[in-house]
């Protein structure tokens, strides 16, 4: 009889082993009294003692004690295992009391809010993309009086600079979330162009962008959708009414496949000749009933370091980020009320050290890396929208992350 002889090989298997991760045991929500409010913008906000007492925080009030904790409402990364706080972070807020230790009478705080919406760096090409918040308009923070709250500091004192910076690199977009073709998905659009009766082919957008710089680059991109049967159908994108570039979108068969409109997105690089920004989009359907949307458009441009005819300005510069810089920011119409923070991690947001003279406000800071900061003058605040109170949240975060896996 024959014998069958077998040879069984082993491979190793190796299986990635990722860590626990530590969660922490309650949320801050879990006890005490709290508040929710909501912001659309952003920029600074004041909270004074007649907001406190309309969301049920009554006098008096230990300006100490008064906290503010929120993770900025922009959307979390879609990534699972992208890192992300597993409870609310404190905010630092800045108090203005009177020195009395008592928030009341004419009091308030100020806190920074990136917003909803988030602008993606690009360091490699010194540029933004922005992501649009596709599931609120607006961010949440909860406010409560407990402990000793976090407050805005004064940031680190660079006796000297080796950089100077007088402009910052603006970035502006706009999106409407108006369409959603197929009642289905995240992507939606916004404004319409068609000829038919009662509809446009042409829209115009003025932004208002003050001290833009005419000798610099401006770069405009726009994200447009058309919909047109057995002939293309074509965007003109002109800025001050000069023509940039052309979308050249392919027709649709008419079939049943046939995808509901065909997208094209262009970004073209000029220089003004003039400091006003007028964008026309005029849409040529190619066929009878043919449609086109926007998306979405952005500018991305050079402007001056000015308050002038603005009490909030936010600004950052690429031009100055190298490892060992030191930059000097000279802000051109400041006030004796002007401050500057650095908010380049909202939630630990730093009052920079500055000197003002003859309306000119100089600061510096470290340039090793990007940062962000906000300039605004003692008036034109942002305000919150007041939410009520919120219940306390009793779960464990275990318990919470495996209810939401």
């Amino acid at each position: 009889m024959r014998k069958t002889l077998f040879i069984i090989f082993w491979l190793p298997v190796f299986i990635p082993v990722f860590a626990q991760r530590n969660y922490t045991s309650t949320s801050v929500l879990s006890g005490g009294n709290w508040f929710k409010i909501a912001v659309k913008e952003t920029g600074i906000y004041k909270v004074d003692v007649a907001f406190l007492n309309n969301l049920g925080i009554t006098n008096p009030v230990s300006s100490s004690g008064i906290r503010l904790f929120g993770n900025g409402g922009q959307m979390l990364p879609e990534n699972n295992a992208a890192a992300r706080p597993d409870d609310l972070l404190e905010n630092a807020i800045l108090i203005s009391d009177g020195g009395d230790g008592v928030l009341n009478g004419n009091d308030f705080f100020l806190f920074y809010s990136p917003g909803p919406d988030r602008w993606i760096k690009d360091s490699a090409n010194k540029k933004f993309v922005h992501q649009k918040n596709l599931y609120s308009n607006e961010s949440f923070y909860f406010i409560t009086v407990a402990g000793t709250g976090k407050r805005i500091l004064p940031s680190v004192n660079f006796p000297s600079a080796n950089v100077s910076i007088n402009s910052f690199d603006e970035r502006y977009f706009h999106e409407l979330d108006t369409v959603n073709f197929l009642s289905s998905g995240k992507e939606w659009y916004g404004e319409e162009f068609s000829n038919s009766p009662g509809r446009v082919t042409s829209r115009s957008f003025t932004v208002n962008l003050p001290g833009i710089q005419v000798s610099q680059p401006v770069t405009v991109t726009t994200d447009v959708i058309g919909r047109s049967i057995g002939a293309f159908s074509r965007f003109d994108v002109r800025l001050n009414n000069v023509l940039l570039y052309q979308h050249n979108i392919p027709p649709l068969t008419g079939g049943s496949f046939d995808a509901v409109a065909v997208p094209s997105a262009q970004a073209f690089e000029t220089v003004l000749t003039q400091p006003a920004l007028s964008l026309d989009l005029v849409y040529s359907p190619g066929s009878v009933n043919g449609q086109g949307w926007l998306n979405w458009f952005e500018i991305l441009c050079k402007r001056n370091l000015s308050l002038q005819n603005t009490n909030q300005l936010l600004f950052r510069d690429w031009n100055s980020v190298a490892t060992g810089n030191v930059g000097e920011f000279i802000i051109q119409n400041a006030t004796a009320s002007t401050q500057v923070w650095d908010v380049t991690n909202p939630s630990d947001a730093a009052v920079m050290n500055s000197n003002i003279a003859g309306g000119e406000l100089r600061f510096r800071n470290d340039c090793s890396r990007l940062r962000e900061y906000v300039a605004f003058n003692g008036n034109g605040f942002f305000t919150p929208v007041g939410k009520g109170r919120v219940n306390n949240q009793n779960l464990h975060q275990p318990q919470l992350a495996q209810m939401l896996i």
